[in-house]
C-alpha cells in the first residue's frame, strides 16, 4: 500500500510538471519577500509564461500590520532571461528593472532607478524565496 501512494504521488508530481510552463530545472520563478523601507513589506512574484524565456513579474508593497489589506503599490511587467541568470523587463516604459538570482534562493532586484511605487519606497534589494 504505501508503495502505491509514492507511485501515485510521483505520478501526480510528474503531470503537474508537465503541465507547468516552467520546467523542472526553472529555478527562476516563484514568490519572494523583502523589505521595501521603514515598516513596509514588499513581494515579487516570478511566473514563468514560456518555458525558460518569458516571465511575468509583479512587486507589491505593503504595511505588514494591515496585511492582507490591498497593497499601497502594485506594478507589473514581462521579462525575458539573458544569458540563463538574468532577468530584464520593464514595468512600463521608462521604468527598466533586472532581477538576478543571488548564490542561495534570493533574488536582487535592481536598476529600477525610476520607482514606479514613487519615491518613498525603495524597490531595489534583496528577496528572499518564500518558505525557503
Amino acid at each position: 500500500m504505501a508503495g502505491t501512494t509514492h507511485a501515485l504521488g510521483f505520478g501526480l508530481a510528474a503531470m503537474l510538471a508537465a503541465a507547468s510552463p516552467a520546467s523542472a530545472t526553472d529555478y527562476i520563478y516563484g514568490e519572494y519577500d523583502g523589505t521595501c523601507g521603514p515598516n513596509l513589506g514588499c513581494s515579487l512574484s516570478i511566473d514563468a509564461i514560456k518555458t525558460g524565456k518569458t516571465y511575468k513579474v509583479t512587486f507589491e508593497t505593503y504595511v505588514p500590520k494591515t496585511y492582507p489589506q490591498p497593497p499601497l503599490c502594485r506594478v507589473s511587467g514581462i521579462a525575458t532571461l539573458h544569458n540563463g541568470k538574468v532577468l530584464v523587463g520593464e514595468f512600463g516604459p521608462g521604468k527598466p528593472f533586472e532581477i538576478l538570482k543571488a548564490k542561495n534562493s534570493d533574488m536582487i532586484l535592481g536598476k529600477t532607478d525610476n520607482r514606479p511605487c514613487g519615491e518613498t519606497i525603495k524597490m531595489n534589494g534583496v528577496f528572499q524565496m518564500v518558505g525557503d
